[in-house]
């Protein structure tokens, strides 16, 4: 089990934080108390959003896992994360090269995921896991604090910032009741989850922040933060500071364990302080703008397959490069063969295998759920 542990948090962190010391985080799972402190983000950490995005700095102060292996069907296990902070600006379409190799890691990826998988299928039997899996989340507890996400960018001749910040995060199991802090034997999770000092800002006329080193960086994202007992932060908020809890119910092995279909998987009761939303005029019009500029990158994005010249546009004043027309017919040519592919004949009939195969498998899975439904019906009688 710290085997696969240690496979899972290596990939996970590893795909965003840089230098990470693998044999340490090896030993600090084997003994049940895993301590990472000031890890600097990858600047491609971004990158599964496939969005015109780079990350100028980033910052995890703290991460914190503590395991009782010893007492792990009973013990708590603890989360903790402390000061995420993290700046991010537009950057550039992705050329050609750049799209090949992000391409490239993200199979890689998907590889490595599908590896990591094997892996935790060998250590015991899927039903094993499971179990396990389900009690150690019943088991989980998580303390999140000091969230403080930016995005720096210009638009109507200023800059702009876009934040969320969160002062804390808290999730506990509880009973049924809602009290306590309970380890449960039932199929249904309980979790009590509160925050404090959740909110979404937007200034419309700001500088960007100015750092020369991770201590300067750290205290200035900090700064800007609303907290409790804290002097009032000024920020153009979208959601001023609001806090909450969330209680979560959820079933465990959902339709596993014969439950009623008519009953919701997850059931959540929130309860806010009171809140608002606000934007103003500017506020809309830089979000239009931005939202706009998103689409024609999507719409650009599928054009990069055909090899964007890197030549100018222009050789002289009249006169477009031979490069630019070449790459214009490839483009013009790659749509009507995209939209020539919808209605051949081939594309028919894939597509109609893929509806018969389809309606197949929905009928498999309609009757085994009425079955499900009935013997949860004999055994409620």
């Amino acid at each position: 089990m710290q085997t696969v542990l240690t496979s899972v948090l290596n990939h996970l962190l590893g795909q965003f934080v840089e230098h990470l010391d693998s044999s340490n985080l090896k030993l600090g799972v084997f003994k049940g108390d895993v301590s990472l402190n000031n890890l600097k983000l990858k600047v491609d950490a971004l990158n599964f959003l496939k969005l015109p995005i780079k990350i100028k700095e980033g910052f995890l102060g703290e991460f914190r896992l503590k395991i009782p292996w010893k007492n792990l069907k009973n013990g708590t296990i603890l989360l903790e994360i402390n000061k995420i902070y993290l700046i991010c600006s537009s950057s550039n379409y992705v050329n050609d090269d750049d799209a090949i190799e992000q391409a490239y890691e993200i199979k890689k990826k998907l590889l490595e995921s599908y590896e990591l998988s094997q892996k935790e299928k060998k250590i015991k039997s899927p039903g094993f896991v499971d179990s396990l899996v389900a009690k150690i989340i019943d088991n989980l507890k998580v303390s999140i604090k000091n969230i403080h996400l930016r995005y720096e960018g210009a638009a109507f001749r200023r800059n702009f910032a876009f934040g969320i910040t969160l002062d804390q995060l808290n999730i506990q199991s509880s009973d049924k009741d809602w009290n306590g802090n309970t380890n449960t034997r039932t199929d249904t999770l309980f979790k009590n989850i509160t925050f404090d000092h959740l909110s979404l800002y937007w200034d419309t006329d700001t500088d960007p922040v100015v750092f020369n080193s991770i201590e300067e960086f750290d205290r200035k994202l900090d700064s800007l933060i609303p907290k409790k007992n804290k002097e009032q932060v000024y920020h153009q908020y979208l959601l001023r500071p609001v806090g909450g809890i969330l209680k979560l119910k959820m079933k465990k092995f959902a339709y596993a364990l014969g439950d009623s279909l008519e009953e919701p998987r997850f059931d959540i009761l929130a309860h806010f302080e009171t809140f608002s939303f606000t934007f103003e005029d500017l506020q809309y019009k830089m979000i239009v703008h931005i939202a706009s500029l998103l689409g024609r990158f999507y719409r650009m994005e599928k054009f990069n397959i055909y090899h964007k010249p890197k030549a100018p546009v222009r050789i002289g004043m009249d006169q477009v490069s031979k490069e630019w027309w070449k790459y214009i017919y490839r483009c013009g040519k790659g749509i009507v063969l995209e939209k020539k592919g919808l209605f051949n004949w081939d594309t028919l009939v894939t597509t109609t295998q893929k509806r018969k195969e389809y309606v197949s498998l929905w009928k498999k899975k309609n009757f085994k759920i009425e079955k499900i439904q009935e013997k949860s019906r004999k055994f409620q009688n």
